[in-house]
């Protein structure tokens, strides 16, 4: 289905300087409901974020800007379906580790990633007990890899590929990667707007539950106008690492964040409108 971006097009007479202003401010209010009620396409600020549950290591983040496909075949305000594009969040983050019982050998960790193609839906589901995202889709191609202390980052090594076959982050499955010296094993889950839980093992040999929230929200956190400039939406999903020379799993939750950003045409014609308005403040102060 083709996407199509609509727009205010209309003419306007005015005779004085406060009639033209008035008028652009009332067109404002029109342009933005226009670019953005009937749109299909929406500007976001987007955030990959891997975060260990481990002393010394720190969150690895990617950041992005890109455009969003959202509510095909219809124009709710609420968030219905989100399309995004491959590559639509991709780069490569370095985090330093900075726990005493690793840095003699590993000095940094690396993310590279690219985000697959994907369509999510529903964001809300119509019977409690079916599970949200239901397609399971928009995996995360690249790796987690190791940077030694004396070889760096530029001779890095893989600790775990993000996707393997029809396994990976964010798609779920277990699959296993590493050098062959300590291969690992990874466990992965969905993508989820909801809540990511994991089990982690206490130092007394018990288990404790830690959890990551998704969410999705419209500006000031309304839940009607999600699909709106102002609106953001956060998936999460956990992530286990099983290294056959530990007995504790590395356990971490990996996060896609979009934030949606108002159409720059948009915010200039605001600026516009709100310098107009100071200006003729300006003048009839001065009368």
């Amino acid at each position: 289905m083709r996407a199509t971006l609509y727009r205010f097009k209309g003419n306007v007479v005015a005779r004085s300087a406060p009639h033209r202003l008035l008028a652009c401010l009332a067109i404002t209010p029109m342009l933005l409901v226009s670019a953005t009620t009937h749109a299909r396409l929406l500007e976001f600020e987007g955030t990959l974020s891997f975060v260990t549950i481990a002393p010394g290591i720190q969150p690895t983040t990617i950041t992005r800007t890109g455009v969003a496909i959202v509510n095909e075949g219809g124009v709710d305000l609420a968030l219905n379906t989100l399309r995004l594009a491959p590559g639509a969040i991709a780069g490569t983050a370095t985090v330093p580790v900075t726990d005493p019982e690793v840095t003699a050998t590993i000095a940094s960790l690396q993310l590279q990633a690219t985000m697959g193609a994907g369509v999510f839906h529903p964001f809300s589901a119509a019977v409690p007990s079916q599970p949200l995202l239901t397609q399971n889709i928009l995996p995360l191609i690249g790796s987690v890899r190791v940077c030694q202390v004396l070889a760096g980052c530029g001779s890095a090594q893989q600790l775990f590929p993000l996707q393997q076959g029809a396994a990976g982050v964010g798609v779920g499955g277990v699959w296993s990667g590493g050098p062959q010296s300590n291969r690992v094993s990874v466990q992965g889950a969905p993508w989820t707007v909801g809540t990511a839980l994991l089990s982690v093992r206490t130092e007394g040999g018990g288990a404790t539950s830690i959890s990551k929230p998704g969410f999705v929200h419209g500006a000031h956190s309304f839940s009607g106008s999600t699909a709106l400039p102002g609106g953001a939406v956060q998936f999460v999903t956990p992530v286990l690492v099983h290294s056959g020379a530990d007995l504790h799993p590395m356990t971490m939750f990996a996060s896609a964040t979009l934030r949606f950003v108002p159409e720059p045409s948009a915010l200039l014609l605001l600026s516009a409108g709100a310098i107009g308005l100071v200006s003729l403040g300006h003048r009839r102060v001065k009368k």
